[in-house]
């Protein structure tokens, strides 16, 4: 749970002013929709989620020096250990809730082929990035 919940974040948090896919959609929502209104009210929700990800990325981070206090005692017991772990469980699911229902609202102002345009400019907007990581990776690794 706790790699995968790890492993999320890292994915959010890639790119787009540290938004990751929610963040590039907040760029591209303007021109994937084509309702003026509609897209403003897309954006805020998408602004919620920004920091949704943002506020559960601090919380984590915060459990996780917990977790290497536990780890660094050496009388740490398994209750010890029980105890971080059900606070990042519980961290987890208040905020896989909180974004669940916050895409659930999205989706009431964006269409079926919005959205399939939307992600079309997101995942293109994603490739740009990795490529560019990845040469500017290679660069540095010369």
């Amino acid at each position: 749970m706790i790699i995968a919940t790890l492993t999320l974040l890292a994915i959010l948090f890639m790119g787009a002013a540290d938004g990751g896919w929610v963040g590039y959609a907040h760029k591209e929502v303007s021109d994937a929709v084509s309702d003026s209104s509609r897209a403003k009210a897309a954006k805020k929700i998408l602004k919620q989620m920004q920091d949704q990800i943002r506020g559960h990325g601090k919380q984590i981070l915060g459990l996780r020096e917990e977790l290497a206090a536990v780890e660094r005692n050496y009388d740490s017991t398994a209750e010890d250990f029980r105890k971080v772990y059900r606070k990042l469980d519980a961290a987890w699911a208040a905020s896989e809730g909180r974004l669940v229902s916050l895409r659930t609202e999205l989706l009431q102002y964006i269409s079926r082929e919005e959205w399939s345009d939307l992600c079309d400019r997101v995942d293109a907007d994603v490739e740009k990035a990795r490529a560019k990581a990845e040469k500017k990776a290679r660069k540095h690794s010369k």
